[in-house]
């Protein structure tokens, strides 16, 4: 299992990809920013490294187009993505993110080769216990020009202090959260703006993935959430009426796209109003033909 995330550096565009047992980091430089050109990337990657079984990335265009749709179902592999706004799901690739900007930019105020500054977080010992992301991908040591303590460990002590590491990285995410409960479906809740941050009214309608559900929001549209950006209420929202809104509630591209017919003008009414895609009656705006 693999994660995968863009990221802009030097005014470049980057994609990186981590894999998620060694944490070997790998990085490509990037023509263009479209879901051509990080597939075009990452067919040399696969070719390199094997084609993994998951792939886990955040919920950008680039990923979430049929093009990589496509590209995941001819390699096999199967394609994960975070809900929109939560990028702490694909947290794996966002963390290696700041590391290797962190990383790079030490590398440019000393002079450094930036190809060698890859190659330190790849041959750094994890911990005290664990050897390099690289040789734990590789399963032996790979020849660097920094002076590194020489570690010795079989395979048990290996998965001992893997098993280690993600029961203390577990242990310190759980005590700062709480579990929550599951929804349920036509189950009635709220979903945050992502802008304005209000909590405004949804309907769950199915759960997706583990702690990700489809909500419907009041305009109709759906929308992909992660658990914590939804809140459960005992309201009970009238969803058939007409909103009295500004269009506010267009958080984002809903998950699944259905045709919806143009806002076409009411033949019946003499004051040019029509009806919006949200379902809203409006007023045309009356040009001058001069």
């Amino acid at each position: 299992m693999i994660g995968s995330d863009l990221f802009v550096w030097n005014q470049a565009h980057y994609l990186i990809v981590v894999d998620y047992y060694s944490s070997f980091p790998i990085v490509r430089k990037l023509s263009t920013v479209t879901s051509a050109g990080v597939i075009q990337s990452l067919r040399g990657i696969l070719a390199e490294y094997g084609i993994p079984e998951t792939i886990i990335s955040d919920n950008r265009p680039q990923y979430s187009s049929s093009e990589f749709a496509k590209f995941a179902e001819e390699y096999g592999f199967k394609h994960v993505t975070s809900s929109p706004n939560y990028p702490q799901a694909n947290g794996k690739a966002e963390r290696y993110v700041g590391v290797i900007k962190k990383k790079l930019e030490k590398a440019r105020e000393s002079g450094q080769n930036p190809a060698l500054a890859l190659l330190c977080i790849r041959t750094t010992p994890l911990s005290a216990r664990l050897p390099s992301p690289a040789e734990l991908l590789f399963n032996r040591k790979i020849q660097s020009n920094f002076l590194m303590v020489n570690m010795t460990a079989n395979d048990e002590e290996v998965q001992e202090g893997m098993r280690d590491k993600q029961d203390r990285s577990q242990a310190r995410y759980d005590a700062h959260t709480k579990p929550l409960p599951e929804l349920q479906a036509g189950q009635s809740a709220r979903i945050q703006h992502p802008v304005t941050k209000r909590w405004e009214p949804a309907r769950n309608e199915c759960t997706e993935l583990p702690r990700s559900y489809v909500v419907e929001a009041e305009t109709g549209a759906r929308y992909r959430r992660d658990r914590k950006q939804i809140r459960q209420t005992g309201e009970n929202f009238n969803f058939e009426r007409e909103l009295e809104t500004d269009g506010h509630n267009k958080i984002e591209t809903p998950v699944s796209v259905t045709s919806v017919p143009h806002a076409t003008l009411n033949s019946s009414n003499s004051d040019n109003t029509y009806v919006t895609r949200s379902g809203r009656a409006a007023k045309a705006q009356v040009r001058l033909n001069l």
